[in-house]
């Protein structure tokens, strides 16, 4: 049955299918799961959200009625902040119906965070370095990355003295397509260098003092290359370097831009996210800023932009709206 767990701790198979697999009734099975339920992490083994939840607040000190009445009844008015809601469902006043809707968010919807499932580490291999002396930047790209690949040499001797022409045929035939093979590795690691060259340059402030990324916009970069946008594209996929910030993927450096007249020339997206973080970081809880209201605090810094991209910002960075994250957020 541990087996049969998800990755999060969810036991979702059903369990009269499950006691047909096993060769037992679902009764014994019921009684099994039990025991997998009182098991750490607390919420463990459970079948669906509810349970999980019951389970951790049974572990804890704020099991009661109250409680567990939210979990069945108002998680949806739990999730819209809507804690006049829950007092009226709950026959209590705010401030009681507000404790128990903080114990119920301190649950974990995920049994299993927080603890090793199983799941392989990924491993990033950088394909190249970027190295600062002086006022100058240096890019190393990694050898190792590239497979080292020659025509053998007794098949080019044969090609010469075998008088076989079917023979020779086939040997100038393969010998071609593994000469232009190396070609093709060599020109994709040629071009690889010359992107990354480029990229550096466009966003020196970063590789030298840490400063925030700068516009740069991957059509710009292919015609400074003089290559398709296509191709950029395709060579920054799964591509990582390391510079003094860390290792940080090629694409993470592309990032758009937005005009602004209090900052000089025009301030990525990157910028604008960070800012947006901080605006909201600062707010009164009591009276959270409205994606109108922040787009018109990023006017007063100069910095232009449409209430839509505010929205998209702001979800991109899991933060709720203003209406959720009255009297709550953190």
């Amino acid at each position: 049955m541990i087996a049969m767990l998800d990755e999060h701790g969810f036991f979702r198979e059903p369990l009269a299918d499950a006691a047909q697999l096993l060769g037992t009734d679902e009764f014994e099975l019921t009684q099994m799961l039990y025991v997998i339920q009182s098991l750490d992490p607390p919420g463990i083994g459970a079948r669906d959200l509810q349970e999980c939840l019951i389970l951790q607040l049974a572990a804890g000190d704020c099991f009661n009625g109250y409680t567990v009445r939210i979990v069945k009844e108002g998680l949806e008015l739990l999730s819209q902040n809507r804690i006049g809601a829950i007092a009226k469902l709950l026959g209590v006043d705010t401030a009681q119906a507000k404790a128990c809707c903080d114990a119920v968010r301190a649950l974990s919807p995920i049994p299993t965070r927080g603890f090793y499932t199983g799941e392989d580490s990924a491993y990033v291999v950088p394909d190249a370095v970027v190295i600062r002396q002086g006022a100058e930047l240096f890019v190393q790209m990694n050898d190792s990355m590239i497979p080292h690949l020659v025509v053998n040499r007794d098949y080019e001797a044969l090609l010469v003295e075998s008088k076989d022409e079917n023979l020779c045929s086939y040997l100038r035939s393969n010998l071609a397509s593994a000469k232009g093979l190396i070609s093709d590795i060599s020109a994709r690691q040629s071009t690889l260098q010359r992107l990354i060259c480029a990229v550096v340059a466009c966003q020196r402030p970063f590789f030298t003092d840490g400063k925030s990324l700068q516009p740069m916009m991957m059509s710009e970069v292919a015609e400074a290359l003089g290559v398709h946008v296509s191709t950029v594209s395709r060579a920054i996929a799964g591509k990582y370097i390391v510079c003094a910030a860390g290792t940080v993927s090629l694409k993470s450096l592309f990032t758009s831009g937005y005009a602004s007249g209090g900052l000089s020339g025009a301030v990525s997206a990157a910028v604008i996210k960070r800012r947006l973080v901080e605006l909201i970081a600062a707010e009164d809880p009591a009276a959270p800023l409205s994606d109108d209201a922040l787009c018109r605090r990023f006017e007063g810094m100069g910095i232009h932009i449409s209430r839509r991209t505010v929205a998209k910002y702001r979800e991109e960075q899991g933060i709720p709206s203003s209406k959720c994250r009255k009297g709550t957020w953190a």
